[in-house]
């Protein structure tokens, strides 16, 4: 099968989906969401972009305030919800005096590790947990005595909490550089992400919204240069190796990993990054062999467009709307003006 990606005053983009039992069923997937779903869409940089506005003279006060705000008030608020006459638990593991935010120091980098796995495993045991009744009881971090409780009926209060955690660590990450990341290749991916959070009907939804990718199905990843269109690898519950590497995290803990789901989501471009030899190599210092489920799995190949797609990859990190639909053609290039339906 094959989709058209229009691109106002610009070459379409044809995509031509492989043919395999694991593609076979994300289609199946995508035809859904891309029928009930609004998209986004945003240029990922691998490495993540680097902002350089945080002037190392005077330490930019201004945007340590900021951030620091943007971690203490979510915390200040969880620490309520956990510490209530019916939920008796652990409080946020970092006290609040412990939030320093300094981009160039390493202290900083495994402050916002330790934050963002306490958001991770939080959001994970919630899910686990959730058909507990009156309180959800959970971990704050695997293999540890750190619980805590929250009542039910106050559960999406509480996520939405851990959630403002993780958008300020990924926001002040954005600061930070360090050799690792300047080393390394750079490349970008096009992300088309459909987000279940924009149903065009909010009546009109699918039950499961993410897929988990089969085990039999591992065998259909690839490292290979000749796919342009990839399962992304943002869509996971902590952070892909290549993320876990940059950030000087440890890649043993359980929620540094390939990708386990999809979403009908979808990114374009060249999976590079996922095989780079210092990745490989950071991967094998902790035990872990390599192998090409770290990469990906492709869903196909770009069979015309190609300018457009260089294009896209030129574009700022930001959300944009470059893309303005996404329809599904036939297999014959001369219907392709004949026989749209369009999804979008």
């Amino acid at each position: 099968m094959q989709i058209k990606l229009s691109i106002p005053s610009r070459q379409p983009i044809i995509i031509e989906f492989l043919d395999n039992p694991f593609v076979n069923e994300f289609v199946e997937h995508f035809l859904q969401v891309n029928q009930l779903y609004n998209f986004y869409q945003f240029n990922e940089r691998v490495p993540y972009l680097y902002n350089s506005d945080w002037d190392p003279e005077d330490g930019s006060p201004e945007l340590r305030t900021k951030y620091e705000k943007a971690l203490i008030e979510p915390i200040t608020a969880i620490n309520k919800l956990v510490t209530t006459d019916l939920a008796v638990g652990t409080k946020f593991p970092v006290p609040i005096e412990d939030i320093i935010i300094d981009p160039k120091s390493p202290e900083t980098r495994k402050l916002l590790n330790k934050l963002h796995r306490y958001f991770t495993t939080a959001c994970s045991e919630i899910w686990l947990n959730s058909q507990q009744f009156p309180l959800v009881e959970c971990f704050w971090e695997r293999g540890t005595l750190l619980k805590f409780q929250v009542p039910r009926d106050r559960y999406d209060e509480f996520e939405h909490y851990v959630h403002q955690i993780n958008d300020a660590v990924h926001s002040i990450e954005n600061h930070m550089t360090n050799d690792r990341m300047e080393k390394f290749p750079i490349s970008y991916e096009y992300q088309i992400v459909y987000d279940v959070a924009m149903p065009k009907d909010p009546l009109n939804t699918l039950k499961n919204y993410f897929l988990d990718i089969k085990n039999e199905h591992y065998e259909y990843s690839s490292d290979s240069d000749e796919y342009d269109v990839w399962v992304p690898g943002h869509q996971i519950l902590g952070k892909a190796y290549w993320d876990g590497y940059f950030s000087y995290d440890n890649p043993k803990h359980w929620d540094i990993s390939e990708m386990k789901q999809y979403s009908g989501s979808f990114g374009i471009g060249k999976r590079r990054h996922g095989c780079d030899p210092n990745l490989i190599q950071w991967l094998g210092e902790y035990g872990i062999s390599y192998n090409k489920m770290h990469c990906g799995i492709p869903l196909g190949k770009i069979v015309s467009g190609w300018d457009s797609v260089d294009w896209l990859h030129t574009q700022p990190m930001t959300l944009g709307n470059a893309i303005s639909s996404i329809d599904v053609v036939p297999s014959t290039p001369a219907a392709w003006g004949e026989a749209t339906i369009n999804l979008e």
